[in-house]
């Protein structure tokens, strides 16, 4: 639906429902990866109640290119960590994944090796470990090469052919990435790519450019890394 759409239904919330609701501008799914390969050692220490819970976990992870999910695999020798911790050290692994990278946005395209796991056999040892994943996974981030990847989607624009200027200057100015410009009738056919946060307000932008005879369509493609021009941005959050 298009911005005006929603914002009616926003006013009548509001005014007919009576409804108390928050407001603001939608928000970008951004994801992370890894450029290049990178360890980090995890430590957890901590006493609970008269335990002393202590383990220690270390933890590559590298570029996995094309998993929209982060992976994790052991290199563990057989009996170094009884099966039911393993487990759980590598579903923490994921979890930590997929919590978020050193900028907040969960991991893809990542595959995790536990490389080494040190504990005090105690009755808590699986929370010392899974929290030691944790840091591991951390501590790989700071010392690696970490790409914020935004999501592009597929444009379809419909436009009549007087307006075909107007609609491509506005779509490079939005990091447009035109594909096809095809004709028929009166009418042309753009077909391209665009990342997703340049196109907020864009039907209301397009409803102004053609004089509300133009319409597009949208829908995800992939994830693509977030321009060198962008980066300092998501700097600026740390």
């Amino acid at each position: 639906m298009g911005e005006l759409h929603l914002d009616v239904v926003k006013n009548r919330m509001i005014r007919e429902f009576k409804v108390e609701a928050n407001f603001g501008k939608p928000r970008v799914s951004y994801r992370e990866t890894l450029t290049a390969a990178a360890a980090g050692r995890g430590e957890f220490a901590r006493a609970l109640g008269t335990q002393q819970l202590w383990a220690e976990v270390v933890v590559r992870i590298e570029p996995n290119p094309g998993t929209r999910r982060a992976v994790a695999k052991s290199a563990l020798s057989e009996g170094t960590v009884p099966q039911a911790l393993l487990q759980g050290i590598l579903e923490s692994l994921v979890n930590s994944a997929e919590g978020g990278g050193l900028y907040g946005y969960p991991l893809i395209e990542v595959a995790i090796t536990l490389e080494s796991a040190r504990y005090e056999d105690t009755g808590s040892a699986e929370i010392a470990l899974n929290a030691a994943a944790g840091a591991a996974i951390r501590a790989s981030l700071r010392h690696g090469s970490a790409s914020v990847l935004e999501p592009i989607m597929r444009l379809e624009v419909r436009t009549p052919e007087e307006y075909l200027g107007a609609v491509m200057k506005n779509l490079g100015s939005r990091r447009a990435t035109v594909e096809e410009t095809r004709f028929t009738g009166t009418s042309v056919l753009v077909h391209g790519s665009v990342p997703l946060a340049e196109m907020f307000g864009y039907s209301t932008a397009l409803r102004s450019l053609s004089q509300g005879r133009a319409s597009f369509n949208l829908e995800p493609l992939d994830y693509r890394p977030v321009p060198e021009s962008l980066v300092a941005t998501f700097h600026q959050k740390l």
